[in-house]
């Protein structure tokens, strides 16, 4: 309640990152009065027991939305603000109309927004999500599948999809450049993605080696401490504005 639950951004880049414009996710957060910022480990859990999916991921896609309005106001040269969608919201059939409102009243184009999916989903009820996501995709949003690689996703079920990206887990990129496990997995990510034609984004990127090679093997986006936590949207500007690049060419 009253304003706590509120959103932090965490840039994600592309290798020609200093002309290209970038991508923010939108990640939930609770500031708490007494005990300060707390993360969505805790805040995640809760909501579930209680049954507030629903309306925390409203909350913060309408944060998101709010924030879209500030970036593009002051000139970011922002190419796409990712919001996680949880099952709950999915399967709502409010969904849809939720969003067009909310679209609506921020003034924000729906080619901004991009929603992320963790892939346990896809193993769910397959017809409502696939109708589902169509909707979205026909707003014009587009989706991509968050943890890609520790899920039980069926690989002919993301070939029905509508599926625009696929963001690989930190935890296969955390033994880069050098185990040959995560190699091995990785590569195989950004084979399939290669070749159904999906962007790719690297998870959880916190050393400069883990970049270079997820680069020089074809990873689209990097996303992590490397580049910087996730901060508030005022950081954001900030962080931005160290970079001319960042912002529109006036």
């Amino acid at each position: 309640g009253n304003g706590e639950i509120i959103a932090f951004y965490q840039p994600i880049v592309q290798q020609d990152y200093q002309t290209s414009g970038f991508a923010l996710e939108a990640l939930v957060r609770w500031a708490h009065p007494t005990k300060g910022i707390i993360s969505p480990y805790i805040i995640l859990p809760i909501a579930k027991r209680l049954g507030l999916m629903e309306e925390l991921g409203r909350t913060i896609f309408e944060q998101a939305c709010r924030d879209i309005r500030l970036f593009t106001d002051v000139g970011l040269n922002l190419k796409k603000v990712s919001v996680n969608i949880s099952s709950e919201q999915l399967f709502s059939s409010q969904l849809v109309e939720q969003i067009k409102h909310c679209l609506d009243t921020h003034q924000v184009s729906p080619s901004l927004i991009e929603f992320e999916i963790v892939e346990e989903l896809i193993s769910g009820d397959f017809n409502t999500l696939s109708k589902q996501m169509e909707k979205l995709t026909d707003l014009g949003i587009n989706l991509s599948i968050d943890d890609f690689g520790t899920g039980y996703s069926s690989l002919s079920r993301l070939k029905h999809l509508n599926v625009s990206k696929l963001k690989i887990d930190k935890s296969f990129v955390d033994g880069l450049p050098n185990d040959e496990n995560d190699i091995c997995i990785v590569k195989a990510i950004i084979g399939l993605a290669k070749g159904m034609n999906l962007l790719l984004v690297a998870e959880g990127v916190e050393e400069e080696e883990q970049a270079k090679w997820l680069f020089e093997n074809g990873c689209d986006c990097l996303q992590g401490y490397l580049i910087s936590k996730p901060i508030k949207p005022t950081d954001i500007v900030q962080l931005m504005a160290q970079n001319e690049d960042f912002f529109k060419k006036r």
